[in-house]
């Protein structure tokens, strides 16, 4: 008994029940465009002929690693766009905290006019300490 006619009978029996039930429904083939309609079927005949004729195992193989090859590009793809959102995330993060520093807006101006005298205070207080202290230093 071959093992390719068994298989094929399963695939069609399963489809069959699949279709009878209706608890699975076939996805419909409107939501795809052509060129995923063309690589659906292309993709759905190598793999029948794979299945059906033994011969084909030596397409398998190069099939599987193959296919290893595109799933890594697809991933590699996938997340090039992940990095690619993220660093232009980043970057207009950056560009906007950049913007608001270098072209301050009016209630950038009044921090600044609020805290300069406030840094300008304590920076006073710090000298008048150290001379202070300084001057003690000296007279012991």
């Amino acid at each position: 008994m071959q093992l390719t006619p068994t298989i094929l009978t399963l695939l069609i029996l399963a489809y069959a029940l699949t279709l009878r039930f209706g608890k699975f429904k076939p996805a419909r083939f409107q939501t795809f465009t052509g060129w995923q309609k063309l690589a659906g079927t292309v993709a759905l005949s190598i793999a029948l002929l794979i299945v059906l004729n033994p011969e084909f195992l030596a397409l398998g193989l190069v099939g599987d690693t193959a296919f290893f090859d595109l799933l890594v590009f697809a991933i590699t793809l996938q997340l090039q766009g992940y990095g690619t959102r993220a660093w232009r995330s980043v970057g207009a993060a950056f560009f906007g905290i950049a913007r608001w520093l270098l072209a301050p807006r009016p209630t950038f101006a009044m921090f600044l006019l609020i805290f300069a005298p406030v840094g300008t205070l304590v920076t006073s207080i710090q000298k008048l300490a150290n001379r202070i202290l300084s001057d003690r230093a000296c007279l012991a």
